[in-house]
């Protein structure tokens, strides 16, 4: 009787095809999550410094001498002279139709709440694509969307 060996070592076609579906769903599922957190970052960095802002024109109005905001550099910026950094995301200043980085850009306030006005873009470190901005006017912050097409910021 001749008895015959297969030689198990190694995968099957079928199972590297699962292997590699399932990787690949991983991957997919962690590029969406990626994204989603980039975004979160965007969304909260722009609204911590509105929020700033607002808290920096009641502050000025309630001691009556006025406050100010001062975007240092593109991570920094500086509220009544206390730093505060964002190291994950991109401060922007929007001059005109382009956006260029903040060097000591102030928003004053003075001691009847009222502003300069400003307009401002957040968004992730080297990615474009998503980015929040924001129209500081006299009175009013107004929040939106940079278009990238249109290079305004396309306010909600």
């Amino acid at each position: 009787m001749v008895t015959i060996f297969f030689n198990k070592k190694g995968f099957s076609l079928l199972e590297l095809l699962i292997v590699v579906l399932i990787a690949s769903t991983l991957m997919a599922i962690a590029a969406l999550s990626m994204d989603y957190v980039r975004k979160q970052r965007v969304t909260s960095a722009a609204k911590q410094i509105v929020a700033d802002i607002q808290q920096a024109r009641v502050n000025g109005t309630m001691s009556g001498g006025g406050s100010t905001v001062v975007f240092v550099s593109p991570t920094t910026y500086a509220v009544n002279g206390v730093n505060k950094n964002l190291s994950s995301v991109r401060i922007w200043i929007v001059n005109g139709v382009t956006l260029v980085p903040p060097s000591n850009n102030a928003v004053t306030l003075n001691r009847f709440g009222y502003s300069n006005t400003m307009a401002v873009a957040v968004n992730t470190a080297g990615v474009t694509g998503y980015t929040r901005c924001f129209n500081i006017g006299m009175m009013t912050i107004q929040e939106g969307f940079w278009s990238d097409s249109t290079s305004t910021c396309q306010v909600q």
